[in-house]
């Protein structure tokens, strides 16, 4: 194993190597080096602006029909200053990674300058005004480019159960989830020399990152965590089968990444019951998964350099566009015991996965599971993933209560006891859901098992304290 120090620039958060590799700070032994450049970090917004500021707002009554239509209209079509923003993260943060001087130019041939400038012109005290302060603060970060030493050990911190994703996201400067992303890909050798482009799947990345929204637990580094779980229960897999098709791993990988994109951090029953224009395309069905892979199609489709999928045979994209889906929608906890069901029952009829002749069932349970394991994660990191999930479900009841909607139980602040309701979600949700894929990757699943344990006995410990909230809730 290598230990490599490279040059990354502050503004960017990623390294680039003289061969054009990404050099990433994979895990929580990404350490700055002792003479790092200190002071703030600047940080890329990422989430879509309006869409944080109207699911945040306090909305009209239920009743108030279209009026309520209208407070949540505008998080569902994204402003021009947002896909300016969305550009200014793609093509600013590339052009710092390769330490060019021309951000602000080829910010302004991106954007079409009398638009750059319209939104800067916008007063201070209004949304657009406020997302063009935006741009010249990111605009003036990049072109800073402060510079910072990074070690890493990608190849073992990518499939390390203890990965400490929190300390990861910081050491990334905010953008773990292209950095895990890429890492993963050549680690499988799904990059140079397979059938994608590496600055496409970049372009991509970029644009994916930046729409995750900055909630409290459906955010990027969620979207990493499960990333890096998906790829360490695949790896799993791996040895229990004789292939599994580079394919296949790229869909889970990239599905993963983009499962819960654009996610405005409320359910899909607030979503329905607030009439909410996502579930009005979609049918009350499964809102937020639909929107999620969705959004993910149409970055690749309609962003120059974005098509991820451009190499692609027919053939392929279309197995590629079913599988991706398929996932995605698999980590609808909705169908939850479907699932499982369904998945006990093939294990039952056909124990050896390696006769499975379709594995779409196999690989939605795959992400599925990786969504909600974090509880069997060693629990200095399970417990911080339980303070924010249950910090997003009293805000979620927060917005219940202003929008005159029934608070729901798990999202009141009253009556929430976050140890008992772990202990219930491990037991109802999280461990049949292991126990049922142990044939699949027995080795994985019982280390799993053996930390879920050690939660449950810590959980325990904390209900009998008498610990019943995050702290600062």
């Amino acid at each position: 194993k290598t230990n490599l120090c490279c040059i990354v620039k502050y503004a960017t958060h990623i390294s680039y190597g003289k061969s054009g590799t990404w050099l990433l700070g994979v895990g929580g032994v990404a350490r700055p080096n002792a003479q790092a450049v200190q002071g703030p970090r600047p940080q890329v917004k990422r989430q879509q602006q309006q869409e944080q500021e109207e699911a945040a707002a306090p909305p009209p009554s239920a009743g108030a029909g279209a009026a309520a239509s209208q407070w949540v209209r505008r998080a569902h079509h994204p402003s021009e200053a947002h896909q300016l923003q969305q550009g200014l993260c793609l093509q600013g943060l590339r052009q710092a990674a390769f330490g060019l001087d021309t951000a602000a130019a080829s910010l302004k041939a991106l954007c079409g300058a009398s638009a750059l400038q319209r939104e800067q012109q916008q007063p201070a005290n209004t949304p657009r005004g406020r997302e063009g302060e935006q741009l010249r603060r990111v605009s003036n970060e990049l072109q800073q480019g402060r510079e910072a030493e990074v070690d890493y050990h990608a190849q073992d911190q990518a499939f390390a159960w203890d990965f400490d994703v929190f300390d990861f996201g910081q050491r990334t400067q905010g953008n773990p989830l292209i950095s895990m992303t890429i890492a993963l890909l050549e680690l499988h050798n799904l990059m140079e020399g397979w059938k994608v482009n590496r600055q496409t799947v970049e372009n991509f990345l970029l644009r994916v990152e930046a729409g995750y929204s900055a909630n409290s637990y459906h955010n990027n580094v969620h979207a990493t965590d499960v990333t890096q779980t998906a790829a360490i229960i695949l790896g799993a897999l791996a040895k229990q089968v004789d292939e599994i098709p580079k394919m296949d791993v790229f869909c889970i990988i990239m599905a993963s990444a983009v499962h819960d994109l654009g996610h405005l951090g409320v359910n899909n029953d607030f979503l329905i019951n607030s009439r909410h224009p996502r579930a009005t395309t979609y049918n009350d069905k499964s809102v937020n998964e639909n929107y999620h892979i969705a959004r993910a199609f149409e970055l690749a489709r309609t962003n120059k350099g974005c098509d991820i999928f451009e190499l692609f045979t027919f053939d392929e994209q279309k197995k590629c566009r079913q599988l991706m889906i398929d996932v995605v929608l698999a980590t609808d906890m909705a169908i939850h015991f479907e699932l499982l069901k369904n998945f006990n029952s093939q294990m039952e009829a056909v124990p050896d996965v390696n006769q499975w002749e379709d594995r779409n069932l196999l690989y939605r349970m795959i992400v599925h599971l990786a969504d909600i394991a974090n509880p069997s994660r060693p629990f200095g990191l399970a417990r911080p993933w339980a303070e924010r999930v249950i910090q997003e479900f009293c805000e979620q009841g927060d917005k219940e209560q202003q929008a005159g909607l029934s608070v729901s139980p798990f999202c009141n602040k009253a009556t929430m006891n976050m140890p008992r309701a772990q202990l219930g979600f491990i037991d109802i949700f999280v461990k049949p859901t292991l126990q049922a894929f142990e044939g699949a990757a027995p080795e994985f699943i019982r280390m799993a098992l053996q930390e879920l344990e050690n939660t449950i006995s810590e959980w325990k410990k904390l209900e009998q304290a008498g610990v019943r909230m995050p702290a600062g809730l």
